[in-house]
């Protein structure tokens, strides 16, 4: 379901063989017509992709040996593949947003976890965490950016709590629990 209420899906053309994103539309009267809403590549499957809605805007991410982004929905509707260029995720573990941004956690082609936080209006992104020195579990992020995740520290095996405030700045909020946590909730 798209965010004016419609249905999308992807499908092979019948006539070119390629891969378009059609779009339903049933009006008041149920007289359903399928038009073509896009002839650029999405690959939409629900087992193996995320969708994020944020400011009006419809994002898929999914992995399958490459990061692969679609925004199906945006202000202009015009859909559009988004390329981050240097991110090199074979596996998405989680997506999250906040109000303002959108949140990857997966691992890049040596299995190592990367944490990357992407502005939606322009595609920039920030590279949470240093690559190999945590394996990220669990993850949340609040309202104002603020991210609390369980991991593995690399260097030394301690199961930790970590906080990665607005602006990136990484703390370690307890090093000494030695257990996984199953819940991140903010209680405050």
């Amino acid at each position: 379901m798209g965010l004016d209420d419609n249905f999308y899906y992807s499908a092979r053309d019948e006539v070119t063989l390629e891969m378009v994103f059609k779009k339903v539309v049933i009006d008041s009267s149920y007289n359903v017509t399928i038009s073509e809403y896009s002839s650029s590549y999405f690959w939409v499957s629900p087992s193996d992709s995320y969708k994020i809605v944020l400011h009006g805007r419809m994002i898929v991410v999914g992995a399958m040996g490459f990061l692969y982004i679609a925004e199906v929905h945006n202000p202009t509707m015009t859909p559009r593949v988004i390329t981050l260029t240097g991110i090199t995720i074979e596996v998405v573990n989680f997506v999250v947003n906040s109000p303002n941004y959108y949140y990857l956690l997966g691992r890049d082609k040596s299995a190592q976890s990367v944490l990357v936080k992407v502005d939606p209006t322009d595609d920039s992104y920030t590279s949470l965490t240093p690559p190999g020195e945590y394996d990220i579990y669990k993850m949340s992020v609040s309202e104002n950016d603020e991210i609390i995740f369980n991991a593995l520290r690399m260097a030394d095996g301690a199961i930790i709590i970590g906080k990665i405030d607005s602006v990136g700045q990484l703390e370690i909020i307890d090093e000494t629990l030695n257990t996984e946590i199953i819940v991140l909730e903010r209680i405050n």
